[in-house]
């Protein structure tokens, strides 16, 4: 078990599209990105993520096996499709 800390979700609408904003205040997993999703079924997800100092060895190395982080250590996750 991995404890991966506190979210928040936060959405708006926008032109039709809902629009989620994704924070992580709190807890080793650094995180922040959005998802959109259409009336018609469309989803566009976008996250950026990284581990904080507290952060364990296991957590740390899950990360590292997600991608290759950019310059400011960050990993992104980025997806889109349709339900």
């Amino acid at each position: 078990q991995i404890a991966l800390g506190d979210f928040d979700a936060q959405a708006t609408t926008d032109k039709d599209q809902i629009q989620i904003q994704i924070t992580s205040p709190s807890g080793p997993v650094d995180a922040q990105g959005q998802v959109r999703l259409s009336p018609d079924g469309r989803y566009q997800i976008d996250l950026q993520y990284r581990a904080r100092a507290q952060a364990d060895t296991l957590l740390r190395n899950l990360i590292a096996q997600a991608g290759a982080p950019d310059a400011q250590g960050w990993t992104h996750y980025r997806s889109q499709g349709q339900f």
